[in-house]
């Protein structure tokens, strides 16, 4: 493709309020759209346990901030990063942590975790306004 041609294919014009952008190939699978498209939104329950990985990308893991035995709520830090590379990590749930330790991770390896039992109450942090 040349230059020319892969700018017109940028620059499409816009047809029927969407621009027409597509390429030769690749795969479309179904949507399968039609299965739940006219079933209302249901809010889905909190779960009865999270695991939260201290390791959330290439950085280094987590220093976990938690112990086993500390209540934690929503939001709150319970991993502070280690290194120049990293962000903090944040309970998904309000609860009680049960674990901390090295648990099997979808990467593979076992890495740095913490397990956190729900109370079912999802109470939040205090959160500060920036």
């Amino acid at each position: 493709m040349s230059l020319g041609e892969a700018l017109r294919f940028l620059f499409m014009p816009v047809r029927n309020g969407a621009a027409r952008r597509t390429f030769h190939g690749g795969i479309h699978p179904p949507e399968g759209k039609a299965f739940t498209c006219h079933k209302p939104v249901r809010e889905a329950p909190l779960p009865s346990r999270a695991v939260v990985s201290l390791v959330q990308h290439i950085g280094a893991p987590c220093r976990p901030l938690v112990a086993v035995g500390d209540a934690v709520r929503t939001g709150q830090k319970i991993g502070e990063p280690e290194g120049p590379v990293g962000a903090p990590v944040h309970a998904p749930l309000s609860g009680k942590v049960t674990a901390v330790g090295n648990f099997p991770h979808p990467s593979g390896p076992d890495l740095p975790a913490v397990i956190i039992e729900s109370d079912g109450e999802d109470r939040w942090v205090e959160l500060e306004p920036h």
